[in-house]
């Protein structure tokens, strides 16, 4: 479990950690991650995106199963989840959405579904039905 204190409340939750997780590198090459050695989770809100040079979505246990973005000035990434009900699954699964608003040129989607597989789109309107999204791994 790891620690996160909350920021309306000031008080400490635990947080469990996640299948996926996103990191970023900062120009300087110092390095941020939402789940760090030191116990504590982070929100994607404490990351300065004006200094991010790489996004990275990575699996925790096994930091090398990563997606790797680099990004340029006119880029905002962005990171959130979607817990989702499919009519032939019996409960709701967790999907991974990952990606950037790039000025006028919209917005790009990368789903990481519960299988790992990664679907991109430039909406987030996606039928993953049409993926045949199972529990996962």
């Amino acid at each position: 479990m790891y620690k996160f204190t909350n920021p309306e409340s000031g008080e400490i939750e635990e947080v469990k950690r996640e299948r996926w997780a996103w990191g970023v590198t900062y120009e300087d090459g110092s390095i941020f991650v939402q789940f760090d050695d030191e116990g504590f989770f982070h929100r994607i809100g404490e990351v300065d995106m004006d200094r991010v040079k790489i996004f990275t979505m990575f699996k925790p246990e096994n930091p090398t199963i990563r997606h790797d973005m680099v990004v340029t000035e006119d880029m905002k990434p962005f990171h959130k989840y979607r817990n989702i009900k499919l009519h032939y699954l019996p409960e709701f699964v967790k999907i991974y959405i990952f990606g950037y608003s790039k000025g006028k040129s919209g917005i790009h989607y990368n789903f990481i579904l519960p299988d790992d597989r990664v679907i991109q789109s430039d909406t987030d309107n996606v039928e993953l039905e049409k993926f045949e999204i199972h529990r996962g791994l």
